[in-house]
C-alpha cells in the first residue's frame, strides 16, 4: 500500500469517527454528556438503553430519591408529587424484573449519591423472564457513549423519534413518561381484563420459589442496608378483578406466600427495631376502596377514574401511594387503602386484604 493509499485510508477513519462522535454526543441517547442530567427528552428503546440512561442520570442529574418497578410504577408515580421535599427519578420500566431492577440499582447504590429507593413490586416479578443480565450489560462509559455501536444505533433511532414527535417513549428529565393509555370503550375495558388474567395463568407453569430473580431481590435488600438507604417495599394496586383471576387459577396460596416472602427477606436480620427504621413494606392491592372501582356499563362510554385498565393506576392513585409511604398529609387517601406489613401483622393483614367484603 502506497504513502497515499494509506493518508487516505486515515483521513476516511478520522471523518468517520469524527461523525460518530458528533451524532453521539449531539443526540446522546444515554445522557451521558448532560453533565446536569436534566437535557433533552429521551426515548426508551430497549432494557440496555434503559439501564444506561437510568445509571447516567443518576450519576449526573444529583438525584437522591428512586421510584423503580415495572410499567404500572412507571405511569403511577409522579415524581413531582415528592419534588418539595426530595429529588425524586421514576425509572422504572415496562416488563422490569428483580434481576433487570438489580442490574440498574446496584451501580447506583454503590455510588452513595441516593438516600431513598421506593421498588414498586408484581406478582410474579421473581419469574419473568429477564433480557437484561448483569453479567451481559455493560455500563456505557465515555468510549462507547462516544464511539460504540449501541450507542449509534440508539442515537439514530432517537432522532427519528425526535423528528417524528414520537411520545410514546419519551420520558421527561425526571423520567416520567411523555404520554399514556388512551381512553378506552367498556367492551376494551373487559378485554383488557381478560388477556391479564391470561398472563396469570402462566405462573402455574413455574413455582414462586423457584424464581430466578429472588437472589437479586435479596441483594437489593441487604445492599440498601449497607449504604444507609431508607427502603420502601410496596405492592401495586391492580384492579381487583385481577385478584380474583388469582384466586380462580389456584394461586391465592402461592400469592401469600409470596407476599410472605416479601416481608421475610425485607426484615431478616437481629435488628428488627432498626430495620423497621430503614425498611418498610406496604400493600396496596386486595379489596379496598381503590382497586374494586367498578368497571363501566357494557354500553357506556365513561372512563374509570383510578385504573387506565385492570393492571395499571393513574397518577392520582400513585399519588396516593406516595403519600402513604411518606405519611404526607392528604384527605384524599382511603383509610383502607394501603397497609403496612411486619412480620408480626403480615398474617392478620394477608386475611384482610383477601376479603371481599368492603
Amino acid at each position: 500500500m502506497n504513502k497515499h493509499a494509506i493518508v487516505l485510508y486515515a483521513f476516511f477513519c478520522i471523518v468517520l469517527l469524527s461523525s460518530i462522535a458528533f451524532i453521539n454526543v449531539s443526540i446522546d441517547p444515554y445522557a451521558y454528556f448532560q453533565k446536569n442530567g436534566l437535557g433533552k427528552i429521551i426515548y426508551l428503546h430497549n432494557r440496555r438503553h434503559w439501564a444506561n440512561l437510568t445509571i447516567n442520570r443518576i450519576t449526573h442529574g444529583r438525584f437522591d430519591t428512586f421510584f423503580i418497578g415495572n410499567s404500572r410504577t412507571r405511569l403511577g408515580l409522579n415524581p413531582k408529587h415528592l419534588s418539595g421535599s426530595c429529588r425524586p427519578y421514576n425509572a422504572s420500566f415496562s416488563g422490569a424484573n428483580f434481576e433487570n431492577i438489580y442490574t440498574v440499582l446496584m451501580p447506583v447504590i454503590k455510588q452513595g449519591k441516593v438516600k431513598t429507593i421506593v421498588v414498586g413490586l408484581d406478582f410474579g416479578m421473581e419469574r419473568i423472564r429477564n433480557t437484561l443480565t448483569f453479567n451481559g450489560f455493560s455500563r456505557a462509559g465515555p468510549l462507547v457513549s462516544l464511539l460504540g455501536f449501541y450507542t449509534t444505533k440508539d442515537a439514530l433511532v432517537t432522532l427519528i423519534d425526535r423528528i417524528m414527535n414520537t411520545k410514546k417513549k419519551g420520558v421527561l428529565p425526571d423520567g416520567y413518561p411523555l404520554s399514556f393509555p388512551g381512553n378506552k370503550t367498556a367492551s376494551q375495558y373487559r378485554d383488557h381484563l381478560k388477556r391479564m388474567a391470561k398472563s396469570y395463568a402462566k405462573l402455574t407453569r413455574t413455582p414462586m420459589t423457584s424464581g430466578t430473580g429472588w437472589p437479586y431481590f435479596k441483594l437489593l435488600v441487604k445492599e440498601s442496608r449497607q449504604q444507609g438507604i431508607s427502603l420502601y417495599l410496596f405492592i401495586s394496586p391492580f384492579h381487583a378483578a385481577l385478584l380474583d383471576a388469582i384466586k380462580g387459577y389456584g394461586l391465592y396460596g402461592e400469592f401469600e406466600d409470596w407476599v410472605r416472602m416479601i416481608v421475610d427477606i425485607a426484615y431478616r436480620g437481629s435488628d428488627k427495631k432498626a430495620l423497621l427504621t430503614q425498611v418498610s413494606v406496604w400493600m396496596f392491592c386486595g379489596y379496598n376502596t381503590i382497586t374494586t372501582e367498578p368497571f363501566p356499563e357494557e354500553d357506556s362510554q365513561n372512563q374509570m377514574r383510578w385504573y387506565f385498565e385492570s393492571s395499571h393506576y393513574r397518577e392520582a392513585v400513585g399519588d396516593m401511594i406516595l403519600s402513604r409511604l411518606f405519611n404526607l398529609d392528604s384527605p384524599n387517601v382511603p383509610e383502607d387503602f394501603g397497609l403496612r406489613l411486619t412480620p408480626e401483622n403480615v398474617e392478620s393483614q394477608l386475611t384482610r386484604i383477601g376479603k371481599r367484603d368492603q
